[in-house]
């Protein structure tokens, strides 16, 4: 999209958001850096919160959807694009994250930021960024079946509706183009080896995956076991009956229906 702000716009709304993090963070001379990749609606704050607690609160998370509502026009862009708006939001949040992330870790404080592993070029560049100024990084990754990741992201637009907040559209097909891709760049990132630590995790914040305590075993495997395994009927029936309440029972069903088929085109072979 088209830039729709200005240089001066952004660096204002930067100092802003600055204050807001800074409030309760000190820097540290042994920083850490978590990387947190998983598809829209995976659930990447319960792990954001095992992070911080490793650190006694003491660390900033940093989400590029938190500071799409930082934008100079927000207002005007939700007026009128509606559930569009995030497309014209999109350009705004990235560079904010990279500024921040650029600011921040010029004085070493700890931090969690989140993404998708959507490609391999975003971490990648992190990871060197932040290895260069001394940081520890990890990579954490929560594996999440994508019929609850894509129900999710319904469940919570609806809640944000109710709430009367500014809710979050995630097209389906960028939600499954994540989900396709993520396995694939995890894989790639594993072989590649700039990780030391790659974590993965599920969504009751269990750590079912640890590089350094399984080095010779690709994390990719658990997506692969997970994703191309049938549901069962106890399991069809707790998804049914977290997500019906919001999205509807045909909604559920529907979606139920259409992520066993592409697994079974394209996780199963």
């Amino acid at each position: 999209m088209q830039d729709n702000y200005t240089p001066q716009e952004l660096n204002e709304q930067k100092g802003r958001i600055k204050d807001d993090l800074l409030v309760s963070a000190a820097p540290d001379v042994h920083p850490r850096a978590y990387l947190l990749a998983g598809q829209p609606g995976a659930g990447k704050t319960k792990m954001a919160d095992i992070c911080a607690r490793a650190h006694g609160g003491n660390i900033i998370f940093i989400s590029s959807d938190d500071y799409r509502r930082y934008h100079p026009r927000f207002t005007e862009l939700q007026a009128q694009y509606g559930d569009d708006a995030v497309l014209h939001t999109q350009q705004f949040a990235g560079k904010m994250t990279e500024a921040l992330i650029d600011d921040l870790s010029r004085v070493q404080y700890h931090l969690i930021i989140e993404g998708t592993l959507r490609t391999t070029e975003v971490p990648l560049r992190t990871h060197d960024l932040l290895a260069s100024r001394g940081y520890d990084v990890s990579l954490n990754v929560i594996l999440v079946r994508p019929e609850k990741s894509y129900l999710s992201t319904q469940k919570r637009y609806r809640l944000m509706e109710e709430a009367g907040l500014t809710p979050r559209m995630t097209p389906r097909e960028h939600h499954d183009g994540v989900v396709r891709s993520l396995v694939d760049n995890l894989h790639t990132l594993y072989e590649q080896d700039t990780f030391q630590g790659i974590r993965i995790y599920n969504r009751a914040g269990e750590c079912l995956y640890d590089k350094e305590k399984t080095p010779f075993r690709d994390p990719s495997d658990l997506f692969h076991e997970e994703f191309s395994r049938e549901l069962t009927i106890r399991e069809k029936t707790d998804i049914e009956e977290d997500y019906a309440p919001y999205v509807g029972r045909a909604k559920v069903e529907e979606s139920l229906r259409a992520y066993a088929e592409f697994f079974s085109q394209e996780e199963r072979g």
